[in-house]
């Protein structure tokens, strides 16, 4: 009995190497604790390069214009990895305002991560008011700014994978993100190829030139592995087609009046002597995902309007949502749902189905959740190592831990003493170069 326990103790470490080192090879980025939606770096270790010209071009009224971005990203001497996945996010505004600087914010909480996080302006301008009157906006010079907002987009990409050397991005691993009309912009540059904008943007292309050669003089390709469409919308679901399989997170109000839900007019305007484009919103980009067995999200705020979601908090749930999304998707995870109100899941350990959950529970067993006064851990070690354990509010300040211990290998128990609000709170497990994250919630007494 002695030597068969031995041996399934022998086959178990053999499998839980040979499952890791399968992780690490078919999903480099597939790491405990990193690009997940908690923060790994301290605000000190993340450098920011801001302003940096990505290209040039003619604006809408003729002018040239230097296109800039800022690039955020952990300090190449803190962070041990070779090279990193980078999210790029496209600011909303109407195509006349906004700025990269509006998504700084979350560019930073991207870093800390682990991500490369890029913010990038693109040429803004159009006739919002045309010939006066509600709805009269030049509609042509509408299509042209989303003309232009998709040239520079590319020329950004561009851009990014030829200076990918300097910032260590890996270039398999580009995720977009963008805001209503920058959501709208990175779901084009996804899906839409030049002949398809010819059709629906016509005379863009004999005006303002190609889609993927303007604004610059690089000409690196670059493929996307993943997109966030923050409360946007796209002319045409038709676009979308299974030979461009980039799965798409799609954040939005049911009462949004800019950006329809599932089918309507830009900006809900009527106007029959003026009329404006049609648009389809993520419940018909959704279907049509589906109906082309392309992986995609839906979230839905049932009170929200234009990009404002009252049951889903902005600096917390959303960027938490959609770097969730990425994350599983560096893990070879994507689910195929559509839902109403909060629907986040803890992804710091996110790997691949049927891999992850076998190991993780083998690591660490956490009880009870909800707690009241205490928290006990079961923790196997696979090898003596240092093991420290924090519990930490929703601003990341610690407020009970116990430090870091040499512990061998094996079965420990251990308990840490609670005194704390009501409310949610993060744990996090150090053990050597091993962090597992966890989410627990405090009662009252």
């Amino acid at each position: 009995m002695l030597f068969l326990e031995h041996m399934k103790n022998l086959y178990l470490l053999f499998f839980l190497f040979f499952s890791s080192q399968l992780i690490a090879q078919n999903y480099p980025y597939c790491k405990a604790g990193l690009f997940s939606e908690y923060t790994h770096y301290s605000d000190i270790s993340i450098e920011h390069d801001t302003g940096l010209v990505y290209g040039s071009n003619l604006n809408y009224q003729g002018v040239p214009q230097n296109l800039t971005l800022d690039i955020h990203y952990p300090n190449l001497l803190i962070d041990p990895l070779p090279l990193r996945p980078v999210i790029v996010l496209l600011h909303g505004g109407g195509l006349t305002g906004g700025s990269k600087s509006d998504l700084s914010v979350y560019c930073n909480k991207l870093a800390r991560a682990g991500y490369v996080a890029v913010s990038m302006d693109y040429r803004l301008g159009w006739n919002q008011l045309g010939a006066g009157g509600t709805c009269g906006g030049d509609i042509q010079q509408f299509r042209y700014a989303v003309y232009r907002a998709l040239q520079d987009a590319h020329a950004g990409l561009r851009f990014l994978v030829h200076q990918a050397a300097n910032y260590r991005i890996d270039t398999g691993y580009i995720f977009l993100a963008g805001q209503s009309e920058g959501g709208m912009t990175a779901m084009n540059v996804a899906y839409m190829n030049q002949p398809e904008a010819n059709l629906l943007l016509p005379g863009a292309f004999a005006d303002l030139g190609p889609i993927d050669s303007a604004g610059n003089n690089f000409f690196e390709p670059f493929s996307l592995k993943g997109i966030f469409n923050w409360c946007g919308a796209i002319a045409d679901t038709g676009i979308i087609q299974n030979d461009t399989p980039i799965p798409l997170l799609s954040i939005h109000g049911l009462l949004d009046s800019v950006m329809p839900v599932e089918l309507g007019t830009y900006l809900n305007c009527q106007n029959a002597n003026n009329p404006y484009p049609v648009m389809y919103g993520p419940k018909s980009i959704y279907q049509r995902m589906k109906n082309q067995g392309i992986c995609s999200e839906a979230n839905y705020d049932a009170n929200g309007e234009h990009c404002f979601f009252p049951s889903l908090e902005p600096n917390i749930y959303i960027p938490a949502k959609f770097t969730c999304f990425f994350k599983n998707l560096l893990c070879g995870n994507c689910t195929t749902e559509s839902k109403v109100s909060y629907n986040q899941k803890n992804c710091a350990e996110a790997a691949p189905a049927g891999v992850n959950e076998q190991t993780e529970s083998m690591l660490m067993a956490l009880y009870p959740n909800p707690a009241k006064d205490h928290l006990d851990f079961t923790i196997r070690l696979a090898a003596a190592c240092e093991l420290g354990i924090k519990v930490m509010d929703l601003t990341g300040k610690t407020v009970a831990e116990l430090p870091d211990v040499k512990r061998p290998a094996g079965n420990c128990q251990l308990s840490v003493p609670l005194d704390l609000c009501p409310g949610l709170y993060i744990v996090k497990l150090q053990a050597g170069d091993h962090t597992i994250v966890r989410k627990i919630t405090i009662q009252s007494f």
